[in-house]
């Protein structure tokens, strides 16, 4: 079906999604519409320019010199940016939100030997943005896991950090578990704004722990 097809953007959003929309129809359903001296396909246009320039770092002030945006709308704009970098469209990332999820994923390291902690970066929706394992017997080389996860949380902008301990029952290991999620929840609260949640895992069951 044509884009002649639909009088307006939201039609054509409500029939073929959102992905079918092009950038300067998305901008016109944001700012609505025009007014007696500029319309919103114009105005549309014009605030493309400066988001190919600027990108989701354009500032408040150059938005408010586009003709046709006023104070609301520019607040509009810089609200779903906002939005999108909190809730980012991950669609092969799985959730981690419930137990159940966790079990799923840790079922991915099923052939891992030997105690491990697995680590999962997330969104605000608790998907995946990065992870990956890590073995107790690796443990001595801490601070380039530690290294990896911080860089990993700042690159995806993560919401959360999920640490996952599994087989780690025997007092020895125990201990180096709760030494190591203080380190990770100090390092996270020196070098970025996430707090860590942590779990253990024993088979198919899923325990939260050290909570604060």
């Amino acid at each position: 079906m044509s884009h002649a097809a639909y009088e307006k953007p939201r039609e054509k959003l409500q029939k073929q999604g959102a992905q079918s929309l092009t950038s300067t129809e998305l901008l016109q359903l944001i700012i609505g519409s025009g007014n007696a001296k500029v319309s919103a396909v114009k105005t549309a246009r014009k605030t493309l320019r400066q988001l190919q320039r600027y990108g989701s770092d354009v500032h408040y002030e150059t938005l408010l010199g586009v003709k046709g945006l006023g104070v609301a709308k520019c607040s509009e704009i810089i609200a779903a940016f906002e939005l999108a970098s909190r809730f980012p469209v991950i669609r092969l990332g799985s959730s981690v939100k419930h137990d159940e999820g966790i079990i799923r994923e840790m079922m991915r390291y099923s052939h891992v030997a030997g105690p491990s902690i697995t680590y999962f970066v997330v969104d605000a929706a608790y998907r995946i943005l990065d992870q990956g394992v890590m073995l107790y017997k690796d443990s001595s080389d801490k601070n380039s896991f530690y290294k990896t996860l911080v860089i990993s949380v700042a690159k995806h902008s993560a919401h959360t950090l999920v640490l996952v301990f599994s087989l780690y029952n025997t007092p020895e290991l125990a201990l180096q578990t709760i030494k190591i999620a203080k380190e990770v929840r100090l390092l996270m609260g020196v070098c970025t704004s996430v707090a860590p949640v942590f779990y253990t895992c024993e088979g198919s069951k899923i325990q939260r722990v050290f909570e604060e």
